[in-house]
């Protein structure tokens, strides 16, 4: 065989171990995307649920209590947000904001919580998140690591959270009426 004849079936021998490696490659990278196509319709699933059953029944409930509040239209599925007005005495405007949210690599589940009060008369929690983990059996969990992420979610201690945040959220709220606004209201837990 002469030097251009090797070189040549060189160059063959790598174009083909290049084209075997991409066939690699693909597959593998369209294993991954089922994966978390999968990964987000559970997430999906979960954040509806959350929202639709725990988060919007709570803080509509809460809103009946507050003449001056509005729950805005979602503009998706993992958000609620309320406007509360200066009516009555209040020297204020408020917003409040519950979402849930995901890491990048879907191994999170978050509740979200977002306070706004214009002007602020004296300080108060803004912002605080809840974390669960969902990927099973890693060592770091305390959740539970079996089953689909909905069975993965602590349920009751989600629920005594946002309603802990919720019910901050009215006493900070209610503050805002009294003439002298100093003392801040305490969040459980």
């Amino acid at each position: 065989m002469d030097l251009l004849q090797d070189f040549s079936h060189r160059i063959e021998t790598r174009l083909a171990a290049v084209r075997e490696s991409l066939k690699v490659g693909v597959a593998h990278f369209e294993r991954s995307r089922q994966h978390f196509e999968m990964q987000l319709q559970e997430f999906e699933l979960l954040a509806r649920r959350v929202m639709g059953v725990i988060v919007r029944p709570r803080v509509e409930r809460m809103l009946a209590h507050i003449p001056d509040a509005s729950l805005a239209e979602p503009s998706d599925a993992y958000r609620c947000s309320c406007q509360f007005g200066a009516g009555g005495q209040s020297r204020a405007t408020a917003a409040l904001q519950v979402a849930v949210n995901h890491d990048a690599r879907l191994e999170r589940f978050e509740l979200l919580y977002e306070q706004k009060v214009v002007p602020a008369f004296f300080p108060s929690e803004r912002h605080d998140k809840l974390v669960f983990d969902l990927v099973p059996g890693r060592a770091d969990a305390p959740w539970r690591t079996a089953g689909s992420a909905d069975e993965r979610i602590d349920e009751p201690a989600l629920t005594a959270w946002l309603e802990d945040h919720l019910l901050y959220f009215v006493e900070t709220y209610a503050r805002l009426e009294a003439p002298d606004s100093l003392a801040r209201p305490k969040l459980a837990g």
